[in-house]
């Protein structure tokens, strides 16, 4: 087994549900291993993402998936994890915005709209295909993440609903024009 499978391993102990403060100590303690392999490897998404944190990442679409890739995608994804988790006060500030609020279609889909993006979907698990296609899995204790799940069924649950998928349907077949800002020029027609 090599050195990137041994530190996935580390965290991975099928049926094991991970603590934040074990992600963490891990995090810390491969660091410098991360950005050795980043500076390593072929794959040049990973340079630019480092240098621009900003930027979204697609998935791997190599034919043959690397070790030293499943570990910088780990690393990567449980980077974004603890980023959630240090969200959870701003997400619960949030939530209490919604309590005020629910009960109001209206009020509710500007809400939904406006917050959208604080909290990418998590339900408690991470999935990362490995070498050769296999699938290696993490649990997350759901009780360390309560706000942030809590938010997404909340989120889901209007977007799902049936007034929201009216309404999200009703605004992107109506057209406004606004008189004053249209021009006909008969020269370039």
């Amino acid at each position: 087994m090599s050195q990137y499978n041994n530190y996935i391993a580390e965290l991975n102990d099928e049926g094991s549900i991970l603590k934040i403060e074990i992600i963490k100590s891990w995090l810390l303690e491969h660091e410098n291993y991360f950005k050795f392999l980043i500076n390593e490897t072929t794959c040049r998404k990973w340079s630019k993402w480092i240098k621009d944190k900003s930027i979204h990442l697609f998935p791997c679409a190599c034919h043959t998936r690397e070790g030293f890739c499943v570990f910088i995608q780990t690393y990567y994804e449980l980077e974004k994890i603890m980023d959630l988790h240090r969200r959870q006060d701003e997400i619960a500030v949030v939530l209490k915005g919604f309590d005020r609020i629910k009960n109001n279609p209206d009020l509710e889909f500007e809400w939904v709209e406006k917050y959208s993006q604080i909290a990418d979907f998590f339900e408690g698990k991470l999935q990362i295909t490995g070498e050769e296609g296999k699938l290696i899995n993490f649990m997350f204790d759901k009780d360390e993440f309560y706000t942030a799940i809590l938010f997404e069924d909340i989120k889901m649950e209007i977007y799902c609903s049936e007034e929201y998928q009216i309404r999200s349907k009703s605004q992107e077949n109506t057209l406004i024009f606004d008189e004053d800002e249209l021009s006909y020029d008969d020269d370039n027609y």
